[in-house]
């Protein structure tokens, strides 16, 4: 027996004896029906959350109506928020609308002031409205 099959074979003995050196018993586990049930706990962890956030905050949505990767975001951006009760803000840069969102605020001078050179963008909103952070440019 060489040395390294030697070393493994040590090594599974020292794990038979001391479960809590084996680094594949951490985190997520190894048994099929244990990951299927530690997946949908981290799901609904992760559902969680983002209600929570949902509560204290909101996405502004800035976006122009003949922009073709706005037209793509803007049913994803959608079902997101109806899926977890977040609100929309839509700001059109042209004024026109778009699926899902044909009713979008005129551009104000945010974009300006925000310095929005590309669309799709999205921004974090919190209950006050002069915290805006970014969440997806362009």
């Amino acid at each position: 027996m060489n040395k390294s099959a030697a070393f493994a074979d040590q090594w599974q003995r020292v794990i038979w004896q001391n479960p809590n050196l084996d680094y594949s018993q951490r985190g997520r586990p190894n048994n099929q029906l244990a990951q299927q049930q530690y997946d949908h706990n981290r799901q609904q962890q992760k559902a969680g959350a983002i209600r929570k956030l949902a509560g204290e905050n909101g996405i502004m949505f800035v976006f122009k109506s003949d922009c073709p990767y706005c037209h793509t975001m803007a049913p994803i951006l959608k079902n997101f928020a109806d899926q977890y009760g977040i609100k929309v803000m839509p700001v059109s840069l042209d004024g026109g609308g778009i699926n899902h969102f044909p009713r979008a605020l005129p551009n104000n001078g945010i974009a300006q002031r925000l310095n929005i050179t590309t669309v799709p963008a999205m921004y974090v909103m919190d209950t006050k409205p002069s915290n805006l952070h970014p969440l997806d440019l362009g």
